[in-house]
């Protein structure tokens, strides 16, 4: 009855349309959400100012769920993709964070000593002692984000969205489609697991440095 389903809805375009809403919403707020966890909590790791300052904001921040706000951005910005976006946007920065600011805080001394003992400047050892070391928690919170991400954004189409994924999911629920919905969770499960694991390629091969137990 799945596979019937799938076909049924590959046939009528319905599915193509849903999953690429979805893909990309997720890339839009995903890639939005990291990038500034990684500029931000970089900035917070390195430099003890920053982290003073903005550390107060993401600790009270990170607790709320990004689901919360969905009321709140569809009062400011309605149910459009602005809404969506922000509210992935928001999940995967409070993820990703705290593991960059645990990483680039994490330095081996050992390294910074060595580097400064070459002659490096700060500016040096920010970005090729600092940043490389953390790296590994880097590739971490980027694959825990991920799955938040994914989160955020089946439960902001299923509150307001005419496609997508959740928008599916919410309309086989509505017609009593139980081998729709399976589809939908199928498609999910199967998406993020590859997406999760082009990052993890990715580091494997970032981190070949490290003396680690290969699996």
């Amino acid at each position: 009855q799945i596979g019937a389903a799938w076909v049924e809805i590959l046939e009528n375009g319905n599915y193509l349309e849903d999953l690429f809403a979805s893909l990309r919403r997720v890339f839009i707020g995903y890639f939005l959400g990291c990038g500034l966890a990684i500029i931000i909590g970089s900035l917070m790791g390195w430099f003890k100012r920053v982290d003073w300052s903005l550390n107060p904001f993401v600790q009270i921040v990170r607790p709320i769920p990004a689901l919360a706000y969905v009321p709140l951005t569809i009062l400011w910005f309605g149910i459009g993709e602005v809404s969506k976006l922000f509210v992935i946007t928001l999940g995967a920065f409070v993820t990703c964070i705290i593991n960059v600011i645990a990483g680039v805080k994490n330095t081996p001394l050992i390294y910074i000593d060595a580097a400064k003992t070459l002659g490096a400047n700060d500016a040096q050892l920010f970005f090729h002692v600092g940043l490389p070391a953390a790296l590994p928690y880097i590739l971490t919170g980027l694959r825990v984000a991920l799955a938040t991400a994914w989160g955020v954004l089946v439960a902001a189409e299923l509150i307001a969205a005419q496609k997508g994924l959740g928008f599916m999911l919410i309309m086989a629920r509505r017609f009593v489609r139980t081998d729709l919905l399976f589809v939908g969770l199928i498609t999910i499960g199967v998406v993020a697991f590859i997406m999760d694991t082009i990052i993890h390629k990715i580091e494997k091969h970032f981190t070949r440095w490290m003396e680690v137990k290969k699996n």
